[in-house]
């Protein structure tokens, strides 16, 4: 489920450009996501088994890692054990395991964030205001490239803390997005030299951080609070 409602994040954007709305799509419940069918959990056991040795640390390990891959294929092992090494894979060759240490204040400014806040049940809250960022300029300052891995560096920062917090002994899984769009500007935001830079987000989402997020919330209007 995780993989359809990202490719509607896109489509939701656009929408908020031409009717006045909300928008909450919603993924997998925590309920949900913890809860295995005997099937399942034989599944589970068996990914497990065959993964394992390639996993390089010990959040990698918890079940609640495995079951992404399982639940982005359906279960299938062998799809999700592709998934796992292609995730694997990628991370080596872009370095990133040490992201959160490189330097973005050159970004930092220009597109905030805030990933310091939590819902109800402890899951890390990343919220943004869509309309402060000026993807045009980006790419008109030949900063694609890095802005795609700022945003990687993002994903990756706010991901990290459901490790942290498990860690500690929490009972968290996923992340919730707010992204407030009052203010988008079709020019700034949507225009067609900004859309590659959506659709790389959208990519590395559904192929490399799969089933990460319990809500994708966009808000527009002078309403700036949501509760699940």
């Amino acid at each position: 489920m995780d993989k359809i409602f990202i490719k509607y994040v896109l489509f939701s954007i656009t929408v908020l450009t031409f009717f006045d709305k909300q928008v909450n799509i919603s993924a997998i419940s925590v309920q949900q996501f913890l809860s295995l069918s005997f099937q399942e959990k034989t599944a589970l056991d068996q990914f497990r088994a065959k993964v394992e040795p390639i996993l390089e640390n010990n959040c990698m390990r918890h079940d609640t890692y495995l079951i992404r891959w399982l639940r982005a294929r359906n279960f299938d092992i062998n799809a999700a054990d592709r998934m796992l090494r292609e995730n694997l894979r990628w991370r080596k060759e872009n370095k990133i395991d040490n992201i959160k240490y490189e330097d973005f204040k050159d970004m930092e400014s220009d597109y905030p964030y805030t990933i310091d806040t939590y819902d109800k049940i402890g899951q890390p809250i990343g919220a943004l205001d869509i309309s402060e960022w000026d993807l045009r300029r980006a790419v008109l300052e030949g900063k694609s490239s890095r802005y795609n891995r700022y945003t990687v560096a993002l994903v990756e920062n706010i991901t990290g803390q459901v490790c942290e917090r498990q860690r500690k002994g929490m009972n968290v899984t996923q992340v919730v997005v707010l992204l407030y769009a009052d203010g988008l500007n079709v020019v700034q935001q949507v225009c067609p030299i900004c859309i590659p830079l959506w659709i790389q987000f959208v990519t590395v989402m559904e192929n490399y951080y799969a089933e990460w997020i319990d809500e994708f919330i966009v808000i527009d209007g002078e309403e700036k609070m949501l509760h699940k």
